[in-house]
């Protein structure tokens, strides 16, 4: 590929879309390991395109150039020794380069696009609104959202600094009555087209403690179910994170499995199996299904569960647009670099000065597996000696793939999101992009506030694949 071709220059995303294909085929032939590969076309991709971006070439350019030329040399890779011993090469070269820091030369990149709220006809009553990533892919697909709900202080300042005439109750919602909800929008039982909302889902996720729950009858799920039974909308969507299908009435401890087998309330999925039941009594017809957002267009790989649920109909869910694995009618997964690259340059939260040390042995897309030994065994500490893959500790994200899943703060120890090139964490800027909000989405309160209200949001790319699919459902096109 020649570096100033003005034809080049004009089919150079084009090219990049057959690079991300390329590159997903590799990762998953599984000809060499995966970790490894990555890590490899990282540190050869940033080493040449920064000798490019010296030279004063075109930002996107100089990457499309260098991804390719990462991916021929892979190739001529013949075996896992030699990857080891040629990433081992240049991760000695790539720190060299980066003794002067972890800068790049500033292009100019075209913004990406953004979803822009629309008000149309179908209603919808959101709770547990958040930062708005599952109402956002609603307003722009054929709804007006009449009411809106969330705890938390900061959610009432995002939705007011971004859709004023909102209205919006900022309670606790196990102090508003189903009733007072309709009486805020002016309906009546019946009248909603479609009520949505994430009950808040910390006890399921793999993030937190996993704890379970003494009964999910008793937590924000019980109100959601309340609300679906006396407001009786045509149709409800609710989400929650994977973890709740695997959910247990009764914490079953770690190390318990050595010695005895779970029993009733501690079984995995004995808390789903009540969530189904609560689901049942409303007598809607519903489904669920666990959509991956990579699948639907976002940057990042985040599974959801997505629950549809139908008054009258049979439900059903959108089918993926995008694959990682290359699946014929698909595109290509989006990437990192395609949705962020021009946001290099904004401010994330500093790492401290050991961490940017244990940090400058990780290329992009590679992680604590790479440090030396003697350097590894300081960065991880006891965690060195424990159970599991710990792939996000000492964590810098890869370029050309979707992020991993976003969690509510990139500085957690073990689930680092540390950017591609720079020694810091992701931006707010960044999660905004990465999570698929407008480029003009303000969201209020502190950085730790923005992080967490962004992390804990649907991508607008899968609420929008789901909000599309629910607006065929109720106009009978499905």
């Amino acid at each position: 590929m020649e570096i100033g071709n003005s034809a080049v220059v004009g089919q150079k995303l084009d090219h990049y879309q057959s690079l991300k294909a390329s590159y997903f085929s590799l990762m998953s032939s599984r000809r060499l390991p995966i970790g490894k590969v990555r890590a490899y076309v990282g540190v050869e991709c940033s080493l040449r395109e920064s000798v490019l971006l010296a030279s004063g070439h075109d930002p996107d350019e100089a990457h499309i150039v260098s991804l390719s030329e990462a991916l021929d040399s892979v190739d001529r890779i013949r075996d896992k020794d030699e990857l080891e011993t040629r990433l081992l090469s240049g991760i000695r070269e790539w720190r060299a380069s980066k003794r002067d820091g972890f800068s790049l030369p500033e292009g100019h990149i075209q913004e990406t696009d953004s979803t822009k709220p629309t008000g149309h006809a179908r209603s919808v009553i959101s709770l547990f609104s958040g930062a708005m990533g599952l109402d956002l892919g609603f307003l722009g697909s054929g709804f007006t959202i009449l009411l809106a709900n969330d705890i938390e202080n900061d959610s009432r300042r995002t939705v007011a600094a971004n859709l004023p005439n909102l209205k919006f109750i900022n309670r606790d919602i196990d102090e508003v009555a189903p009733s007072e909800l309709m009486a805020e929008a002016g309906v009546a039982p019946g009248e909603l087209d479609l009520l949505i909302g994430g009950p808040p889902c910390q006890p399921f996720s793999p993030a937190g403690k996993r704890a379970g729950l003494s009964d999910p009858r008793a937590s924000p799920l019980k109100y959601f179910i309340r609300a679906i039974r006396e407001i009786r909308p045509a149709a409800f969507v609710m989400e929650e994170v994977p973890g709740l299908l695997s959910s247990r009435l009764k914490h079953f401890p770690y190390y318990d499995k050595y010695k005895r087998k779970p029993e009733g309330d501690e079984v995995r999925g004995s808390a789903f199996s009540v969530v189904l039941q609560m689901l049942q009594s409303t007598g809607y017809r519903y489904s669920y299904a666990v959509l991956n957002a990579a699948d639907f267009g976002a940057p990042q790989v985040r599974k959801r569960v997505v629950f549809i649920g139908l008054r009258d109909g049979v439900p059903s869910f959108p089918k993926p647009t995008h694959s990682g694995d290359g699946l014929p009618g698909r595109e290509p997964w989006v990437t990192v670099w395609e949705a962020a690259r021009h946001l290099r340059y904004t401010r994330g939260m500093e790492l401290s000065s050991e961490d940017a040390d244990f940090m400058s042995y990780v290329p992009p897309g590679g992680n604590w597996q790479l440090m030396p030994d003697k350097i590894k065994e300081n960065a991880m500490g006891r965690a060195l000696y424990s159970e599991g893959g710990r792939m996000g500790f000492y964590r810098r994200i890869p370029w050309d793939e979707p992020a991993p899943t976003l969690v509510t703060t990139p500085a957690q120890k073990g689930t680092f999101l540390v950017h591609p090139e720079m020694n810091r964490f992701l931006s707010v800027e960044e999660y905004k992009a990465l999570q698929g909000f407008p480029e003009g989405w303000a969201i209020q309160g502190s950085i730790e506030s923005r992080y967490r209200l962004i992390g804990n949001a649907v991508p607008v790319h899968l609420s929008s694949a789901v909000a599309r699919h629910a607006l065929k459902i109720l106009s009978g096109e499905v």
